[in-house]
């Protein structure tokens, strides 16, 4: 008879507090469901500083390790394995030995303003609550929202617990209260004759990585990192990643005017709503306020975007007020227009060099050929066959959809440029032919097939819809068998988030298409004084729309254009 193996024994740390409760009994619960039989839990319960001094304000609580300090200090001593946490109660950066083992699920990020029947007014504006109510919160953000939009409201402070602030306004003490949805559907909270409201986050905006748990552990417990990685959810951390940037860009605290709310959008990207107060603000004071909202795939470089559009209108800093002159200083603010996965490349490399940039996409792609059809044609391809990728969007559109398993293991395949050849890579293939200059009249000097014809090939060429057909006009001119099938469609980019980026005053732009200047004219139609072309074609389309100081790269890798952007700014 095998040896029973030994049951793991994780102690969860955690505030005594309701809903610090019921989080970590619902993880500890998750932890234990994950691996039957293996892994036992206990609890221990630990005393904040923050769970001390419910007498003060929260405005006066202004920083982020008023409710996680003393647990995190038993996690460092060993006396707890993992602390359960809110994560909007979370510093952004931890202490040296800690780490965020999972972020297990995020539930309604909304907040919601609970009334007194009485209060209760549908035809008021923005809030149905009735004119000159009272409203009861401890949130600078919450307070700030509410005071932006109704100037009549009397927004009263509000402490204790959950079930404490539930009861004040209950008791009339509050016409409302505003409470995160998050907590009251942890604690199945019963509000009685309250009407609740549900404030929609995106104009509305909660506090970063509100209504999500994290698992904090000790950086060098494999055997716990190995639980956590079990019950993590990935998709929570992708969007939420880009809410949390955003707050320590910010440099925001505890109870700050801040707020952050990312959502996944049906294209794969993010949509990120962010809002900031006038840094001091008190009630009474004037309602200073900015909203923000960007799109795009980079959790991280959208939460810069944003920060850098609410620097443009607060003067330099994100707070309000004038920009250090000593720190601003730098090598300038940039705009990159290329496409997402092109544009990555550019920006990292721009950022290494000092630059301060901005990546808003000027053109945007969508899928113009279904499933059957895309597997119909993958069906087709033999050994020996080539598949040429003139841009990454068509790696993208042509591969994300099937599997490999279909693509003969004999398929050849060539890329233009190295970030189309990366990201062939990405869905683990190796590109046979990347040609020295990203262009397709280089490919076509330097792809032997295109100046041969023999022996006779296949060729398919996934390309945009209305892409241009320089290559296929030349293998077919050699007599190989051509087919070029569109798999994508550009459009221009659109939206109040790309005309906000846009609004924002750039020391330079750079542009990698027509379609890009096109696009950039049509939303704003006056140019920066220096704008960096990346190919010829684009570079023409500059001079036609009127631009004065053009700069062309001499090659369209992300060290050529840093050096064409610092000879310009020089």
């Amino acid at each position: 008879m095998a040896p029973k193996k030994p049951i793991l024994q994780i102690r969860i740390g955690t505030r005594s507090s309701r809903l610090a409760l019921a989080q970590s009994h619902w993880v500890g619960r998750r932890i234990e469901e994950r691996y039957p039989g293996e892994v036992a839990v206990d609890y221990v319960l630990i005393s904040t500083k923050g769970d001390k001094l419910r007498h003060l304000s929260l405005a006066k609580l202004d920083d982020k390790g008023f409710f996680t300090r003393e647990i995190e200090s038993a996690l460092l001593e060993n006396a707890v394995d993992i602390a359960v946490h809110s994560y909007k109660d979370m510093p952004t950066q931890g202490p040296e030995g800690l780490q965020i083992g999972a972020l297990v699920w995020r539930e309604d990020p909304a907040d919601l303003l609970l009334i007194r029947p009485e209060a209760y007014d549908p035809e008021a504006p923005h809030f149905p609550v009735r004119e000159n109510a009272t409203v009861g919160t401890g949130s600078i953000r919450r307070q700030l929202q509410l005071l932006e939009q109704r100037e009549d409201l009397l927004v009263k402070d509000l402490r204790g617990n959950v079930n404490t602030r539930l009861e004040k306004a209950q008791t009339g003490q509050f016409d409302a209260i505003l409470l995160a949805a998050a907590g009251v559907a942890r604690l199945g909270l019963d509000t009685g004759d309250l009407v609740v409201h549900r404030l929609e986050p995106s104009s509305f905006v909660p506090a970063p990585g509100q209504g999500v748990v994290a698992v904090q552990m000790r950086e060098d417990d494999a055997k716990v990192r190995r639980v956590l990685e079990g019950i993590h959810a990935p998709e929570v951390d992708y969007v939420v990643k880009s809410e949390r940037t955003f707050l320590a860009m910010a440099e925001g605290g505890c109870n700050l005017p801040l707020g952050a709310w990312a959502e996944s959008l049906d294209s794969g990207e993010i949509q990120l709503h962010t809002v900031i107060g006038a840094k001091g603000w008190v009630p009474g004071g004037d309602v200073d306020i900015e909203r923000v909202t960007v799109v795009g795939e980079d959790p991280e470089e959208l939460a810069w975007t944003a920060i850098q559009i609410h620097k443009d209108r607060r003067g330099g800093t994100v707070w309000g007020g004038t920009a250090d002159t000593e720190s601003n200083q730098g090598a300038g603010r940039v705009l990159v227009t290329s496409s997402e996965s092109v544009g990555r490349g550019q920006m990292q490399a721009l950022r290494s060099a000092g630059f301060g940039v901005v990546h808003v996409p000027m053109i945007e792609t969508e899928s113009t050929v279904g499933l059957e059809a895309l597997q119909d044609v993958a069906s087709s391809l033999s050994d020996g066959d080539w598949i040429v990728f003139a841009s990454s969007a068509a790696v993208r559109h042509f591969l994300e959809r099937l599997s490999l398993a279909m693509l003969p293991p004999g398929l050849k395949i060539a890329a233009i440029g190295a970030a189309t050849a990366s990201s062939v890579q990405s869905f683990g293939l190796t590109p046979d032919f990347v040609p020295v200059n990203a262009n397709s009249e280089s490919f076509v000097e330097e792809f032997p097939p295109c100046n041969a014809r023999e022996p006779k090939g296949r060729f398919l060429l996934p390309t945009a819809l209305e892409g241009r057909r320089v290559i296929a006009e030349a293998l077919r001119h050699q007599g190989h068998d051509v087919q070029v099938f569109p798999v994508y469609r550009t459009r221009p980019a659109e939206g109040e988030a790309v005309q906000a980026a846009l609004a924002v005053d750039y020391d330079a732009v750079i542009f990698s298409s027509p379609s890009g200047v096109q696009t950039f004219q049509r939303i704003r139609p006056d140019f920066p004084l220096r704008c960096v072309a990346i190919g010829p074609t684009t570079k023409a389309s500059l001079e036609e729309a009127g631009v004065g100081e053009i700069f062309l790269a001499n090659n369209p890798s992300p060290t050529a254009i840093v050096q064409c952007l610092k000879d310009a700014l020089s």
